[in-house]
């Protein structure tokens, strides 16, 4: 009797073949869609950061009594190109229970996310001289 040598894959095995290719792949495109995200974000992070740290630094540049009540155009803002889709707004304020101590703030916002920088600064009364 002779015995038939198949050849090739059955319908079943091509089907279950093409399965989980199917689902491998969808798994490998949801992970590279994550990645993609996460680096949409990071870059929105950086520039954010550095650019609070830019505005934080122009506030410390300040006098005292413009850090006791911020200009309106010192207060919020946005940036010029190629960074105007971002806008901030800054904050000071005396530190409880010190007289020289200013909480400075700044909240960089774009659509779709935010980021808040703060430090704190020193800015002593100007003292009176030749007494």
């Amino acid at each position: 009797m002779r015995t038939r040598v198949r050849r090739g894959f059955t319908l079943l095995e091509a089907a279950a073949g093409l399965l989980i290719i199917g689902i491998s792949s969808a798994a490998a495109l949801g992970a590279a869609a994550s990645e993609m995200r996460a680096a949409h974000r990071v870059r929105h992070a950086l520039a954010a950061e550095a650019l609070g740290d830019q505005r934080l630094a122009a506030l410390r540049l300040l006098p005292r009594e413009q850090l006791l009540r911020l200009p309106d155009s010192l207060a919020r803002g946005t940036f010029p190109s190629p960074v105007d889709e971002y806008h901030w707004r800054a904050g000071s304020a005396l530190v409880r229970g010190e007289q020289d101590i200013f909480e400075l703030g700044v909240a960089i916002e774009w659509e779709g996310g935010a980021h808040t920088v703060a430090t704190r600064h020193y800015s002593p009364r100007a003292h009176l001289q030749g007494r």
